[in-house]
Formats: structure tokens, C-alpha cells, sequence
């Protein structure tokens, strides 16, 4: 993570999809801050989801350190056009995080999707889900969400070919993506009327 003066605000950053040779940045911006984050996973058996700003690591989870930076060369979003990413509507939310999950497992990595409000529309959507079509350019894979999910992660079963949402991780039939829920949407997101 990444701390960075803007004016009279923190800034605190971390890196996420790129979209050419261009990193997407998300920010939250602060009051205060310490040297790192505690990060604790939410399970099955009780523990949530938890992250706070602590001095020095006391505990046994898991910590992400804070760089102080005086001056970044970075460019506002406004960068990324739209003409650079491929849209693609999904038909379902199923297809969104079964896809998500897929290549989660084929990368061996928790995928992310993302959460906004578009319009009075609450949209879920991810990056780069079928290769193929990401080697031509960024692709961004969207849905309609009829009901906002509930939870901060989605999962899917196999077995059963079900979607659902949670607030925690650790159950062994399922897999996981994270859901990031953004303040507002990516500023390149264009919906069709």
C-alpha cells in the first residue's frame, strides 16, 4: 500500500487491473493512519472480516505495510478511454462469478470482481475473464444485478452448479471471489442505454 499527500488529504493506495500499460490505482482517502494493516480473513467458524491500522504486528494474522511517499507521477483515471477495454454484458451474475471463479482457479489466485451503482443500476463485474479475448485488449466482463448482494465475497459450487454470496471464506465445496465495492464507477464504464 501506498501513502501519498494530496493537497490536504492522505491517500491511501493499492494497485489492481491493468489495462494496457496502464495500472488501475483505487484510493480511500484518510484522516489518519499508522505504519500497517492487519488484515484478518473471515471464516466459516466465526472470525470476520476485520482490517484496522496497527503501530507494529501483535497478533498472528496477516500484515500489509503502508509506504509513505512524498510525490507520485500518477495520472487520474481519466487516462484510461473507453475505446481501451472491451465491454461485454453478461447475461447472468452466475456467469459473472463462475467465470471470475474459473480463472481464480486456473491462476491460482483469489479473483476479484467489482461492485458500483451505475445509474441506479447496482453492477457486478470483473476483468479479463477468457483469455483469448483479453490477448486483442482489456476486457470487462459486466451484469445487472437485480438485488444488491449481500456479502462481501462470492462463491460457487460445482457440484451444483450455485452462486451465492457470503461474508465469509473457508467452506471446502465452494470457491471464492472478492468482491470490491467501489465508491463510484470506473469513469471508462459506459452502459448502453
Amino acid at each position: 500500500m501506498l501513502l501519498i499527500k494530496y493537497g490536504n488529504t492522505l491517500r491511501m493506495m493499492a494497485f489492481g487491473e491493468n489495462i494496457g500499460d496502464t495500472s488501475i490505482a483505487y484510493y480511500i482517502n484518510l484522516s489518519r493512519h499508522e505504519r500497517m494493516i492487519e488484515y484478518t480473513y473471515p471464516s466459516a467458524y466465526g472470525q470476520f472480516e476485520n482490517a484496522h491500522f496497527v503501530d507494529k504486528p501483535d497478533h498472528h494474522g496477516h500484515y500489509i505495510n503502508i509506504m509513505n511517499i512524498e510525490h507520485a507521477d500518477f495520472k487520474e483515471v481519466d487516462s484510461v478511454k473507453r475505446k481501451d477495454i472491451i465491454m461485454i454484458l453478461a447475461s447472468t451474475v452466475e456467469d459473472i462469478v463462475a467465470a471470475s471463479v474459473k480463472k481464480g482457479v486456473k491462476n491460482e489466485s483469489l479473483p476479484a470482481l467489482y461492485g458500483f451503482d451505475y445509474k441506479g443500476r447496482e453492477i457486478l463485474c470483473g476483468f479479463d475473464m477468457v483469455d483469448e479475448i483479453s490477448d486483442l485488449k482489456s476486457a470487462l466482463y459486466y451484469c445487472i444485478v437485480k438485488d444488491k448482494p449481500h456479502g462481501n465475497f462470492a462463491r460457487y459450487k460445482y457440484s451444483d452448479d450455485k452462486v451465492d454470496f457470503t461474508e465469509h471464506i473457508g467452506e471446502h465445496s465452494y470457491m471464492y471471489a472478492k468482491i470490491i465495492n467501489l465508491a463510484e464507477p470506473f469513469p471508462f464504464f459506459k452502459m448502453p442505454e
